[in-house]
């Protein structure tokens, strides 16, 4: 069960990336879609999109995995720490796609 959680953690986060990739340079008329977690966007400006995006990939794949499979911690805080993990990049999709709805963007 923590596994197969642990892998939609992971695919959220994929999806994420991915509309953050897509959207992130789109201009429509006046508006400019920019990155609005300050912590993403500190990585983007260090780091470049690709950049950040890998490793924040990278990053919460093994904290997944690791949370997943580790014994130090008791079952019930790996799953919801999983629950959360999954929670924020699926608001994060949603937020994406709500953007380039609103923009007249496409979404694929």
């Amino acid at each position: 069960m923590l596994m197969a959680l642990s892998l939609l953690v992971i695919l959220l986060n994929v999806a994420d990336n991915y509309t953050t990739f897509m959207f992130i340079h789109a201009t429509q008329g006046q508006y400019i879609v920019v990155e609005g977690n300050p912590v993403m966007r500190f990585l983007i400006g260090s780091l470049g999109l690709k950049g950040a995006l890998v490793f924040e990939m990278a990053t919460l794949t093994f904290v997944a995995t690791y949370i997943a499979t580790t014994d130090h911690l008791a079952r019930k805080v790996r799953f919801w720490t999983l629950v959360v993990l999954a929670l924020l990049p699926l608001w994060a999709v949603f937020n994406n796609i709500q953007v380039a709805v609103s923009l007249d963007l496409p979404i694929f």
